[in-house]
């Protein structure tokens, strides 16, 4: 199962109404979190039971799962791409920034 570049709402809820298509989307996500974590281990040197290639990769890929499985409520494709660039930047802008400042 693949997300598709501009998730239409009937899409999402179909999702969100099947507990074995929620299931399927956490596992996808689960497996793309562990290839990247191999990933940055190998391309960073880091010992192979360093935590941290995990955990940025999990960050990573929590930016393209929050884009999923957010998604957006325009029927404007143009609009919708826009707001999910929007939300995409702002995730970054977090992980860049570091979550000290979050929330406050």
């Amino acid at each position: 199962m693949i997300c598709p570049a501009r998730p239409s709402r009937s899409f999402r809820q179909l999702i969100d109404d099947s507990p074995a298509l929620q299931a399927a989307r956490r596992e996808m996500f689960a497996r793309y979190e562990h290839e990247l974590a191999v990933v940055l281990t190998e391309e960073t040197g880091a010992a192979p039971d360093a935590i941290e290639p995990f955990v940025v990769a999990v960050a990573l890929v929590g930016v393209l799962r929050a884009g999923c499985e957010r998604g957006t409520n325009h029927t404007n494709p143009a609009a919708a791409q826009a707001e999910l660039s929007r939300c995409a930047t702002r995730a970054f802008e977090l992980l860049d920034n570091g979550l000290a400042n979050y929330g406050r």
